[in-house]
């Protein structure tokens, strides 16, 4: 993700947590859709674990009915 831009992605999933001793929210997982890629069911992001960004890619799947 670090060669695009913010106007080349849009948010779509953003997790917080509230610290239970500063109570102030962090985000700890985010998901965007890369407006210029042509896969819509892709999204790109990051999760945060002992206190690293670790990148992430999750796909999105219709439900097997």
């Amino acid at each position: 993700m670090s060669d695009q831009t913010k106007d080349d992605l849009q948010l779509i999933f953003r997790c917080m947590t509230k610290d239970p001793d500063t109570k102030k929210y962090q985000a700890i997982l985010e998901l965007f859709l890369d407006k210029k890629k042509e896969e819509i069911n892709v999204l790109d992001g990051w999760v945060m674990r002992d206190s690293e960004r670790i990148p992430i890619r999750a796909t999105i799947r219709e439900p097997e009915r």
